[in-house]
């Protein structure tokens, strides 16, 4: 019995796709919960900030979603350093995040500052503020966040 060659490849193909899909399924169970629960706090304050920006470059029409992000937002931020405690250690932060404790929880109060300020602004004051809630951002991630 001869088998074609094309087969054999789209097995080989298949094969390591295969594989790769396991292994990314794996790596995401190693996971830590701490980890876990803290990317998913981050990716809702980049979702709400994502949000309010779309609306105010006119990428969507949604203006009335914006006090729902901006709540949110400064919901999350205020939360921020709850996801920091020992244990959580690991994932894309740094470990001088820990060694440098104050200096982490200092940013992440200028993070929940930065949205409480945006949380009173309003009118043209929205866009400035959720640009300085974007910039308060980098409080944190510059120095603690691998890339």
């Amino acid at each position: 019995m001869k088998i074609n060659k094309f087969v054999i490849s789209a097995a080989v193909v298949g094969a390591i796709a295969l594989t790769a899909a396991g292994y990314a399924v794996a790596q995401q169970a190693m996971v830590p919960k701490p980890v876990e629960y803290r990317q998913k706090m981050m990716q809702s304050l980049s979702a709400h900030l994502g949000g309010i920006f779309s609306n105010l470059k006119g990428e969507v029409n949604a203006k009335g979603n914006i006090a729902h992000h901006v709540a949110a937002l400064n919901a999350t931020a205020q939360a921020i350093p709850l996801v920091f405690e020992p244990g959580s250690e690991g994932g894309k932060t740094k470990p001088e995040a820990w060694a440098e404790k104050d200096k982490l929880m200092a940013a992440a109060k200028a993070l929940a500052d930065a949205t409480a300020k945006l949380a009173a602004a309003s009118g043209d004051q929205i866009g400035a503020a959720a640009g300085e809630v974007g910039r308060s951002c980098g409080g944190c991630h510059t120095p603690y966040r691998a890339q």
